[in-house]
């Protein structure tokens, strides 16, 4: 099994509202922030579109998005795992709904995006007569709520000295019926227990090589769910505390990219 790495495996993510500042000597400003190299931009020029080696006459050059969207899509990098006390369900394919995207932010306030993740052809485990959201096992779909994403610091450490050191924090846009809901899933036919289960909670994922030029960014939950995120609020670091998932356990991992393939990455400037 997979463990508690990521169910949803794509962007998106969490209000960073009610923050509580922690003291730090220095005084801690930039927030991450996307960028992306793209062909017939203003500034220091690049060989090709990856951005790396600088070229007098080159064509590209590396913007940073301070305002503004950009159109993502996403995949799958392993299965993904759902837990339901004694039910496991496994998908295996995984995408964006239409209209997900990534939103531009100054380096003093926050970066994030939004989208609704889909995890596709899943089953319960060893259940084949089990059906997810009436579908039958292996073209089943679970849909994830519109979700907001937010880019954060992974650790206190990271956000005081600005270093690469990525979290995408993961919540549901709006409430239902007043709670968080991150995924609603029915199970019926033949299956270890029956009936709609409401996923509550948020979830927070680790970027991978988030500082690195590249096509795609890898997110991945650690084993070990990340308890908080930290941001840059009034020159100092402050904590989110990350509300555990209830109902259930997600596990998995994505990669997102730009819907044009460009190269981007997180970093502060």
């Amino acid at each position: 099994m997979l463990g508690r790495r990521v169910f949803m495996a794509a962007l998106g993510a969490l209000l960073v509202t009610g923050v509580a500042a922690s003291p730090s000597a220095a005084l801690s400003t930039n927030n991450p922030q996307w960028h992306r190299c793209e062909k017939g931009a203003s500034g220091p020029k690049f060989k090709d579109s990856s951005c790396d080696e600088a070229f007098e006459t080159g064509e590209f050059a590396e913007l940073t998005l301070e305002t503004g969207t950009r159109e993502i899509k996403a995949k799958a990098t392993s299965s993904q795992e759902l837990v339901l006390g004694e039910t496991s369900i496994l998908c295996k394919k995984l995408a964006f709904a239409t209209g997900a995207k990534v939103t531009g932010a100054g380096a003093e306030s926050l970066s994030g995006g939004e989208a609704t993740i889909k995890d596709e052809e899943c089953d319960v485990v060893g259940k084949p007569a089990c059906e997810i959201n009436k579908a039958k096992a292996g073209e089943a779909v679970i849909a994830t709520k519109p979700l907001k994403a937010t880019e954060a610091y992974r650790t206190k450490a990271a956000a005081e000295k600005e270093e690469a050191n990525f979290a995408t924090l993961l919540e549901p846009k709006e409430l239902t019926e007043g709670k968080q809901v991150y995924a609603t899933i029915e199970l019926s036919g033949t299956c270890p227990v029956l009936g709609k289960v409401n996923i509550e909670g948020e979830l927070a994922l680790e970027v991978a090589s988030g500082a690195k030029h590249q096509a795609s960014l890898e997110l991945v939950a650690p084993k070990t769910a990340i308890a908080a995120v930290f941001v840059n609020v009034e020159k100092k670091s402050a904590e989110k505390v990350v509300k555990k998932t209830k109902e259930g356990s997600l596990g998995g991992g994505l990669a997102i990219e730009l819907a044009n393939e460009a190269a981007w990455w997180l970093m502060h400037k």
